[in-house]
């Protein structure tokens, strides 16, 4: 990720997959694509599918970790959550809660 969007990186080329603006972001390479936070909200560029899902109704996630075989953890705020990839819907809240 760049301030000028998302990238693939091989031995042989660069190619800019995403052309977006990016002030603050974090991306996380997996098995079936990339998933990114840039500016608000959480994405999800799928390799197979080369295209993009979004979800706006997460606005703070950070510190993405990689579950196999389709999920991601990450944390908004004080809370660890997860979310499935092929859908970005969130599967779980509060991991970390001690209720």
């Amino acid at each position: 990720m760049a301030d000028d969007g998302l990238y693939q990186v091989t031995d042989k080329s660069i190619k800019q997959l995403i052309d977006l603006d990016v002030k603050k972001g974090e991306v996380l390479a997996t098995p079936h694509g990339a998933v990114y936070v840039a500016n608000s909200g959480i994405s999800f560029y799928s390799l197979l599918q080369r295209e993009v899902k979004n979800n706006y109704d997460i606005k703070n996630a950070s510190n993405l970790v990689f579950k196999e075989p389709y999920g991601i953890f990450y944390t908004n705020f004080d809370s660890i959550n997860e979310l499935s990839i092929p859908t970005l819907e969130v599967s779980r809240l509060g991991i970390n809660s001690s209720n």
